[in-house]
């Protein structure tokens, strides 16, 4: 039976993109009254509406621009009397590359396809209509790109973007027999002058007649694509997620602990709407605590959170200055009170008053002030909620200048600078309003479905540069949401949110690290995707309303999902990561500083000399008006230790943080004696190596000491550091640089030649960080506790002047040692050095046991003795 449109009128805009022409001419020529319409190609118009003429079609031209489309529902009603179909024939031109976006396509976006979407409404949804002058009103949107290569971020925030508006249609509309559906597909060459006959274009063809004809009373509020011959109907997956107490512990380490169940479809739901928080919540309250997870920071990294004025934003911001970010606080408001609340608890805050409008601006003051951005969280927005009906031009254009304009211009001004680093992360927070449509939001619907396509086409396009870009749907109670939701529950806060969302902006997220939609709030983190059905294979346009049943049917065993990675994200991912890396360390390699000073004196010697467990009998050591006042050799580890270096740990490492290290090897050698007891110094870093550990990373700095005043060297040290949870970078396993990189013999298995024992001080700790070495791990009990400790540990360079003092009592001085630092000691606890000389060599081996545990906290250790004129022992 041949399908027909017989006394429907339907009107087709766009007629110049893809396929609009075939969808006027096709339906025309099965008895539909067609209004064609584009307002770009008027000859076009007029040669389609004389070609239906003269086929004996009904055919009226419409030229009316975006702006004005609501002209083309009158001029349809008033040429034909009522309307039954709209196909709103949006399209992107071109399938450009994010790099060739400019602002004037996405600008063409905002106003031509989009403003035409809502302009171009069904009549029973718009004013001065009256209800019952048509049977059913239909209103797709098809989006095809030209050229069936990967969506661009244009084409998938168009493509998207139609998804969230027809959700929300479908909603409006259902009361009223409005069936509402989004087509999309790939088509290639100039459509327009292709023979109709061609395969892709009559399979997007029957689709498209199937959800229009009057059989179709069931398939609305969907994204419907064509691919090749095959229609597939995609819907929303989401995963069961991860499950956690938002009140008690819940930060982005326990987040990560939970990272497999959030992104788990082992057993999904297929909803049509938000979750229902509330509930949730009451099911999150009653879980035990959180086990703590990973302390993930953020020091040295600049974060821009735009619209972190207030709600969310706020809760973000703070959050990023918790964990050690320098944090660019966004908004059209003065925000300085967030800044203050981030600086009050320690941290480190700028303001940038502008509206995201000018998110130029709003990055070239961030790189005034802090010289990079690293991250950004596009957050800015607001809801201004109309039915389709009762929508305005302001409401609708307000939504759209700042949801999807500033979060382009923010967004495009900061790309440059993450591919320069590369490094970079991104969140776009969207809303369950979006994804799946909510009556009286089709500006914010399709808005924020718009940012989850841009989302994931971007992501494809950072993650060679190492730029992940997430975007996240956020349910909490915020004074913009009490204002337009009457009912909101005030206890999901904004703040159970932030550990989310600045998880994501780190550098452990594991894979599949970009290109995510995620649900959150609550405790509650869940990945979405669309999940797309076999559908049914387009034969002729005749059998169209027949498919519709098949193509509806989700069966198991033929799902697939369309937005997921195949591995080749992953890859691009990895690739980048470590590209990234290794270029910053080369770079790092080649940096020099002028020098740090550091000018000492004779208390300064005495202080180490006691520090390290000087006793008021030892007279040489603590007395400065003796005629030989002793300086003990591995004072030399101490000019360097704050010296400036020519590069940032967290530059050259992941996930670098003062409490993750601990010292690894070190190598001091004396190149003048005897050692003044004042002078002035200057120490020169240079980056040595960095080697990768997978599971951490080993960072060797060497420093070159240098009398101030004549250039002469007085010590050379390298120092290498083990920092926790920073590996995975790519880089070389072994040493190859330096001295640390040469084999240190073992000691004999005989009886120690010399062996020393000394306790330690309950002070000693704190009597040994007044040398310089301020890190809190060593005085601060709670900081001990949050890194494994039972308390504070005493210093490795504290117990490396322990043995190093040892070995100048007994064998007098030395021109250089090594040690390997192989365990930890508390304060208090006692110390047993032990050594073996070769006679032949100069060279002393030696050890240092915590004799309380057995272990040995030294290992490794290698002095080069030196004949001084003379010598003398302490």
């Amino acid at each position: 039976m041949s399908l027909r449109f017989d006394n429907q009128t339907i009107v087709v805009t766009g007629v110049s993109h893809g396929l609009g022409r075939l969808y006027a001419t096709s339906f025309a020529s099965r008895g539909a009254s067609i209004v064609v319409h584009d307002h770009s190609n008027k000859p076009l118009v007029d040669q389609i509406v004389n070609e239906i003429s003269k086929s004996g079609g009904k055919a009226v031209a419409d030229y009316s621009s975006p702006q004005n489309g609501g002209n083309i529902i009158q001029n349809a009603v008033k040429t034909f009397g009522t309307i039954h179909v709209i196909i709103n024939n949006a399209a992107v031109p071109q399938n450009r590359t994010w790099n060739d976006t400019r602002q004037g396509d996405w600008e063409s976006l905002l106003e031509s396809d989009f403003k035409l979407s809502y302009k171009v409404r069904p009549p029973s949804q718009t004013k001065n209509y009256k209800q019952g002058q048509t049977d059913s009103d239909v209103y797709t949107s098809s989006v095809l790109d030209s050229s069936g290569s990967a969506d661009s971020p244009l084409l998938a925030a168009a493509r998207l973007g139609q998804l969230g508006f027809i959700q929300t249609l479908a909603k409006e509309g259902a009361k009223n027999n409005i069936i509402a559906a989004t087509l999309s597909g790939s088509v290639t060459g100039n459509d327009n002058e292709r023979d109709s006959s061609n395969n892709k274009q009559q399979s997007s063809l029957q689709a498209l007649a199937a959800l229009i004809h009057g059989n179709n009373q069931t398939e609305s509020g969907h994204l419907y694509h064509v691919q090749g011959t095959r229609c597939r109907k995609l819907r929303w997956q989401r995963s069961f997620g991860a499950w956690q107490n938002p009140d008690v512990g819940l930060t982005t380490g326990s987040i990560l602990n939970n990272w497999t169940a959030v992104n788990d479809y082992s057993n999904p739901t297929y909803p049509n709407s938000a979750a229902d928080f509330t509930a949730i919540l009451a099911q999150t309250s009653k879980l035990g605590h959180n086990a703590p997870g990973r302390n993930i920071r953020f020091d040295g990294k600049v974060v821009l959170v735009t619209g972190a004025g207030s709600g969310l934003g706020r809760q973000y911001a703070l959050h990023f200055g918790r964990l050690g970010a320098t944090v660019i606080v966004n908004d059209l408001k003065d925000p300085s009170s967030v800044a203050e609340e981030i600086r009050t608890e320690g941290g480190k805050a700028h303001t940038v008053v502008y509206s995201v409008s000018e998110g130029e601006k709003i990055v070239a003051e961030t790189i005034r002030l802090c010289g990079r951005i690293d991250v950004v969280v596009n957050n800015a927005g607001f809801v201004r909620d109309k039915s389709i009906a009762k929508m305005t031009d302001d409401l609708w254009n307000s939504i759209m200048e700042v949801h999807l304009n500033g979060l382009y211009k923010v967004t495009k001004a900061a790309w440059p600078h993450f591919v320069r680093q590369s490094y970079g992360r991104v969140v776009n927070i969207s809303s369950t309003s979006g994804i799946y449509g909510n009556f009286g939001q089709s500006n914010y619907s399709l808005a924020k479905c718009a940012i989850v396509g841009f989302s994931q086409a971007l992501a494809r396009d950072g993650a060679r540069d190492n730029i992940l870009v997430n975007a996240v749907a956020p349910v909490a109670s915020t004074p913009a949401l009490a204002v337009a939701v009457e009912g909101s529950n005030p206890a999901i806060l904004a703040e159970y949110s932030a550990p989310f969302v600045v998880l994501l902006c780190s550098d452990v997220v594991p894979y599949p690290a970009t290109g995510g939609v995620f649900e959150i709030g609550a405790g509650w983190h869940a990945r979405t995707r669309l999940e797309a059905n076999e559908g049914t294979e387009c034969q002729s346009l005749d059998s169209a309303s027949q498919d519709l049943g098949v193509l509806g049917e989700f069966q198991k065993s033929a799902l697939s999902y369309p937005g997921e990675d195949d591995g080749s994200l992953r890859a691009l991912t990895t690739q980048a990561r470590q590209h990234g890396a290794l270029t910053r360390i080369e770079n790092a390699k080649q940096a020099r500083t002028e020098g740090s000073i550091f000018e000492y004196t004779q208390r300064d010697v005495i202080l180490y000399n006691l520090s390290l467990g000087a006793k008021w009998t030892e007279i040489p050591l603590i007395y400065e008006r003796v005629k030989n006042l002793q300086v003990i050799p591995t004072f030399g580890a101490i000019p360097w230790f704050d010296a400036a270096l020519p590069f940032s740990y967290d530059e050259v490492v992941p996930g670098w943080h003062p409490e993750k290290f601990l010292h690894g090897e070190i190598y001091l050698e004396i190149r003048k004696y005897p050692i003044p007891t004042s002078t002035k110094l200057v120490t020169h870093p240079r980056l040595l190596e960095v080697l990768d550990k997978k599971k951490a990373a080993v960072i060797t700095t060497a420093y070159t000491t240098q009398d101030a005043r004549s250039g002469k060297d007085i010590f050379y040290n390298e120092s290498s550091i083990y920092v926790r949870d920073a590996g995975g970078f790519g880089g070389p396993t072994e040493a190859t640089e330096g001295v640390l990189a040469k084999p240190v013999g073992k000691p004999p298995s005989r009886t120690p030649d010399f062996q020393r024992v000394e306790k330690t001080s309950d002070e000693q700790a704190a009597i040994y960080r007044l040398n310089g070495d301020t890190n809190d791990l060593h005085i601060d009990p709670d900081v001990a506790h949050r890194v494994g400790f039972e308390r504070p540990i005493l210093h490795g360079l504290a117990f490396f002047g322990f043995s190093g003092k040892h070995l100048y009592q007994q064998y007098g001085p030395y021109r250089s040692i090594r040690v390997r630092f192989a365990g930890t000691v508390y304060p208090g606890q006692t110390l047993r050095t032990e050594a073996w000389k070769s006679d032949s060599d100069n060279v002393v081996l030696f050890q240092t046991r915590v004799l309380e545990t057995g272990k040995l906290c030294i290992s490794g250790g290698r002095a080069e003795l030196i004949q001084l004129p003379e010598q003398s022992k302490l």
